[in-house]
């Protein structure tokens, strides 16, 4: 819709007859009524120039190729005056045109139809171009509101795969804290049933060693009647020697 719009503008500007700035001059020249109001005139360069009227100075821009426009006749009060005599030529061209002034009249409301008629589509298709980048504002405003949805919604499931992947590594972490915990206990309960062992192993000895001595107590209770009788044994052979040697 919006490119139809531009088409029908750009065609309008196209067939609106249009006139150079040199053209308009001249037209407006040929067309202007004399009133014979001495005006003061001023060009891009700053330099002064007295007019018999408007009409003059616009007619002076067409043959001249200058570009003067009104200003206050202060800017003009040290230059030599017009003469009077040409006023009045003036005048009487003024008034020998009679149907010229209907006819510049008419040509000046076409012209300023024209004119108007151009600064309209100029301003149709000013309108238009602004629509048509406010458009593309709102368009890019949107592809930008995309974009920035699409890249909070990717943040948000990165930062929940890396909420995710925290959670993972800190149940790794407390299952390999379980893990040395429970190896831990394993390896104490190793080294107490190796504990137990030994002091079960040292409880045997001490048992076999008391046996032994038991034993051996036994054995020396056991002996020790023998051991009277050959004491005793003994003492009587010693005293049937002594008798004998006291026989001899």
């Amino acid at each position: 819709m919006r490119y139809q719009i531009f088409f029908v503008g750009l065609i309008f500007i196209i067939f609106i007859p249009y006139q150079s700035e040199g053209n308009n001059k001249c037209f407006t020249a040929k067309t202007c009524l004399h009133n014979a109001k001495e005006i003061c005139g001023e060009d891009h360069n700053q330099g002064t120039r007295r007019f018999f009227d408007t009409c003059d100075m616009k007619e002076y821009n067409c043959l001249q190729g200058t570009s003067y426009v009104k200003v206050s006749f202060g800017h003009c009060r040290n230059l030599p005056p017009i003469e009077e005599k040409s006023t009045e030529k003036i005048l009487q061209k003024n008034e020998e045109m009679p149907n010229d002034e209907q006819d510049a009249e008419k040509s000046l409301q076409i012209d300023a139809e024209n004119s108007k008629q151009e600064q309209d589509a100029e301003n149709s298709l000013e309108i238009h171009e602004e629509n048509s980048r406010q458009e593309q504002d709102a368009e890019n405003s949107l592809e930008i509101h995309e974009e920035n949805s699409r890249q909070e919604q990717d943040e948000e499931k990165t930062t929940e795969k890396y909420e995710d992947n925290s959670k993972q590594e800190k149940e790794a972490e407390e299952s390999l804290q379980i893990h040395e915990a429970n190896s831990k206990q394993e390896q104490d309960a190793e080294k107490s049933l190796e504990i137990r062992e030994e002091n079960s192993n040292q409880e045997q000895d001490t048992e076999k060693s008391l046996h032994i001595q038991e034993e051996s107590s036994k054995q020396e209770q056991d002996a020790e009647p023998a051991i009277g009788e050959a004491q005793d044994a003994a003492k009587l052979n010693a005293e049937d020697v002594k008798k004998d040697n006291k026989t001899k």
